[in-house]
Order: structure tokens, then sequence, then C-alpha cells
């Protein structure tokens, strides 16, 4: 009896002086026999710290490439001692922190190197002057972690390298150089904070499910022959308030950087850059919404190609929406809906002068109320809308065949050649028409029955302007049109068109400017057609409005 009483004894002893040498808080020996974190002896006391309630603490050494060679290690933290030396963690295997984290206070960078994995839990965080290398290996931040102002380089091997945030952890303040086809994915309801991500080579971001961008900057630079760097919003994420840049190819045979939006995902108000190729012949970048993804209250930038190479191209397809997106295509970046459901897509608004492709589609301009000036070239067969209160300016001479109609605030064609709004007719159910430049669609003032629209052709201009029209002018009973005068020069608004019908209840508003008296016997010729609408063709029908006299005494 008493025989087994002490073999019971010096087995539990046994069991805790194991345990003792496995698990417990302790600091990295100064001078340990070798960098080997599993080995008891390296660590003062002599044990391993392996629990999630312990803090293995670095001061100053002689041996500071310390590598978890066997097994998970789970902590509570890793703390750096002020003046410690600066070392470099390297996890062949898991390393898991469940507390507080990485705290440094040595003053000096600590380099972590992720061949394994290591795994952040509850509310750890990477703390401050801390730099990770992931070379195939993994990084996990979960819960409410946060990154800090941590820099993270991803490289892959022959795994691939990743850094996934889940829960509700954020990126933070954090600089991560994403290469060698490894990825980043912000998962669940996890934030992009403030950081800063570059994307090359065949490499990834991902923002999916509920996260969101935040404030986070990103960018994609070119890629390789067969795929491009890409950021891609999928599920519900949302871009936020974030910065995303897009480069073009630089090389031959290389392909252009991506992003894409797909899902119901949401481009909020971030702000875009589409780049173009950067030497001739190279590949530009993209942008497209996919789905029933929404460009939402985003300022978009699409620019030309360098050299003759493509332009930026800014993609709507499938359902996708516009919003209130502001877009804006420089050289000869592209705006394309030709792939889009019909009847078409709606945006905030559009200035630059590039290009936009129809298709069959229409095209609504205006929602964000902006007032824009757009110089490129509209194509296709499809048509423009404008909505809103601003004021849209097509300078430009546009190739599209179907309608233009506005509906809210101005359009003002300002083109010195060809047709501002294409081939097709021109439609003003609401709003105004104005400008000194040309349309050769036929144009129609009113519905008839409408709330009102209005003819001024120095709407927005303090001077008279002369609007010409190469096919025939209606104006229906519900327009008006308002005509300015110069009384300092006695000259005033003009419209030229080929044959003019006015409906009963049209009307005329007379608006002087300059404020000076005219002389006695001014007289504007009117061509035997109310003020200043002229006709280039025979004279027009008046159902009830009785025609003007050669000439108008004021």
């Amino acid at each position: 009896m008493n025989t087994f009483s002490f073999l019971t004894a010096a087995a539990l002893l046994f069991l805790a002086v194991q345990r003792q040498s496995l698990a417990g808080s302790a600091t990295w020996s100064n001078n340990p026999s070798s960098g080997v974190w599993n080995t008891a002896a390296n660590w003062m006391p002599s044990t391993v710290p392996n629990d999630t309630s312990d803090i293995a603490t670095f001061g100053t050494s002689n041996m500071t490439d310390v590598i978890n060679t066997d097994g998970i290690v789970n902590l509570d933290s890793l703390l750096f001692d002020p003046g410690a030396a600066q070392y470099t963690i390297n996890a062949y295997y898991n390393i898991a922190l469940y507390g507080t984290g990485i705290v440094n206070n040595s003053g000096t960078m600590q380099s972590f190197v992720a061949v394994g994995a290591f795994l952040f839990n509850n509310g750890a965080t990477a703390g401050n002057m801390t730099h990770f290398s992931n070379v195939g290996g993994y990084v996990s931040f979960n819960d409410s972690f946060s990154a800090g102002s941590t820099t993270i380089d991803l490289s892959d091997n022959m795994y691939q390298a990743s850094v996934v945030f889940f829960d509700s952890s954020t990126a933070a303040n954090a600089t991560m150089n994403v290469s060698g086809g490894a990825y980043v994915s912000l998962e669940d309801n996890a934030t992009g904070g403030n950081a800063t991500f570059t994307i090359s080579g065949v490499s990834f971001l991902g923002i999916v499910e509920n996260a969101t961008a935040d404030h986070a900057s990103a960018t994609c630079i070119g890629g390789t022959q067969y795929y491009g760097a890409g950021i891609f919003f999928q599920g519900f994420g949302s871009a936020g308030e974030g910065t995303f840049t897009a480069v073009g190819a630089s090389s031959s045979g290389e392909k252009g950087a991506f992003l894409d939006f797909s899902g119901s995902a949401t481009a909020a108000s971030g702000t875009f850059v589409i780049g173009g190729g950067l030497g001739a012949g190279l590949a530009a970048t993209t942008l497209t919404f996919f789905d029933t993804t929404t460009a939402a209250a985003a300022n978009i930038t699409a620019k030309g190609g360098v050299g003759g190479s493509d332009g930026g191209a800014i993609i709507f397809t499938d359902k996708a929406k516009g919003g209130t997106a502001s877009i804006n295509l420089n050289g000869n970046a592209e705006l394309d809906l030709s792939t889009h459901s019909a009847p078409g897509a709606t945006i905030g608004s559009l200035a630059g002068n590039g290009l936009v492709f129809l298709g069959a589609r229409l095209l609504t301009i205006g929602s964000n109320n902006q007032s824009t000036t757009f110089s490129g070239v509209i194509q296709d067969t499809g048509g423009v809308a404008k909505s809103g209160i601003g004021t849209l300016t097509l300078s430009g001479a546009n190739l599209y065949s179907g309608s233009t109609t506005v509906s809210k605030g101005v359009l003002v064609v300002a083109n010195k050649r060809g047709s501002a709004t294409g081939t097709g007719s021109v439609n003003v159910n609401a709003g105004t028409l104005g400008g000194k430049g040309m349309i050769s669609g036929p144009v129609t003032i009113g519905t008839g029955t409408g709330s009102g629209a209005i003819l001024a052709p120095s709407v927005g201009s303090k001077q008279p302007l002369t609007l010409s029209l190469t096919n025939a002018l209606t104006l229906k009973a519900d327009s008006t049109y308002t005509w300015q005068l110069s009384t300092k020069n006695a000259q005033a608004d003009e419209v030229i068109a080929k044959g003019v019908t006015i409906e009963s209840g049209a009307q005329f508003a007379l608006q002087t400017v300059a404020n000076k008296k005219l002389s006695t016997g001014a007289v504007f010729p009117s061509s035997a057609t109310p003020p200043r609408v002229r006709s280039a063709a025979p004279l027009p029908t008046w159902p009830t409005v009785p025609p003007s006299p050669p000439g108008v005494m004021l």
C-alpha cells in the first residue's frame, strides 16, 4: 500500500513538472542554446509559453531568430520590452494569440514570418512597428482584432499566401503589399480601416459578404500574360469611402488590372481611378459592375491610354445600377452600357472627353444634380435622357441614333460641328433646352399637357446666343420660349429651324440684360415669325398664334 502511494505521488509530481515545462508565461533567455521556441531551456523560467493566458516576453538576447517548429502555440500576447533586440519570430506551425496580441515597446521593428500561420483572436492586435512576411503561409484576424499599424508583405511559394479578416476585425492602419499570387480578404463584417493595400502580379484583394473597405486605399498594378491584379467586391461588400486605383499594363503581354463588383455589392462613396495602358499597344484596366450591384455615390475617373494604347473602361452589365455616381472620362477612356439589360442605366453625372458606348440602351444622366460638361463622343443606337436639376452641357459631335429626352434641369448644346444630340429626335418634356450649338434631329418642346418645358438659347449665359436646328421645331401648348434681349447692343437670342410649329397656348417670355435704354425705332427682324424664332424653310404653321410683321419695333 505504501509502495502504491509512493508511486502515485511520484507520477503526479512528474506530471506537474512536465506541465510546468510546457506552459506558463516566460521570458526568452538572453543566452539560449538555440532559436527553437519549443525548447523549455530557452526560456526563463524553464517553461514553454503555450496557453491562451500566457505572455511570451522578449528582451535582450544573443539569439533573435526564433522558430516555432512543433505544433500550435497558444498565447495571450507577445511582449517586447523597452530596449529589446530586433527579433524575427518564425511560425513554421501555428502561433495563435487570444488576448492583447503583440505589444511592441522595444522602439525597433519586430519581424514575423508566416510559413505556417499567425492567428489573431478576440481583441488581439498586431501592434505597432511590426512587420509580417507571409511566404505561402496564412494569417487570420478574428473577432474584434485590430491590425494596428503593422506592415504585411505577402508572396507565394508552392502554396498561396493569404491574409483573412473575419468577424468584426479591422485592418486599421496596416500596410499590406500583396504579390505573386497571394490574396487578402475582408469577410463577415470586417473593415479596411485606414489601411493601405498594394496588389501586384496575379494577386487579389477581396471585400465580400458584409465587409466594408471603410477609408482604406488600394492600388492594383498590372498582372501577367494570363491574369491581371484585381480587387473584387462580392455579396454585400462595400467600398465605403475608400480610394481604389487600377494601373494599366507597363510591358507587352501583360494584362491590365481590374476591379469587379458582383452580387449586391456597392461602390458606396468610394473614389475610383481606372487607368489606361502605359504605352503603345499595352492593356488598360477595367471597372465592371455585374448582377444587381450599384455604383451608388462613387466618384469614378477613367483615364486615357498612353501612346495610343486603350483607355480605362467602366462597364455596366446585367442589371447593375449607376446610382448617383459621378463619372469622368478622359482621353479615350470608355463608359460601356452595351451589355446592360434593357432599358438601360442611370448615372449621377457625366464629364470629360472620352467615349460612351450605348449599344441599344438608354443612358440617363443627372441623378446627383451636378452640373457637368461632356465633350467626348456618345455613340451606337441607344438614347440619352437628362434628369436632375443640374445642367448637362454636350459640346462634342455625338453619333448616337436614339432619342434625347429632357425631363428635368437644363440641357445645353455647345458643339461647333455635327450634332450634340446625335441624329435622333430631341424631346423636352420638362426642364430647359438651350445653347449655341447644333442639333440635327427634330426638336419638340413640351408635351402639350405637361408641367411646362422651356426653350432658352442663352440659358446660363449673359449674352444672347443662336441655337441652330437642321430639322423641325415644335413648340407645344405647355412650352415657353424664353428669349434674351441685350439693350446694350440691340442683340437678341435666335433659334434657326427647318420649319416651326407653334401650338395654341405656347408662351413667349422676354428677358432684358444690360439695363440700357433702347433708342426709339430699334428694329429686330423676325422673318415673319414670333420673336427671334427664324425658320429656314417656308413659313411655319400657326394654329392660333398670328405671325409677326417682318420687323418688330420696340
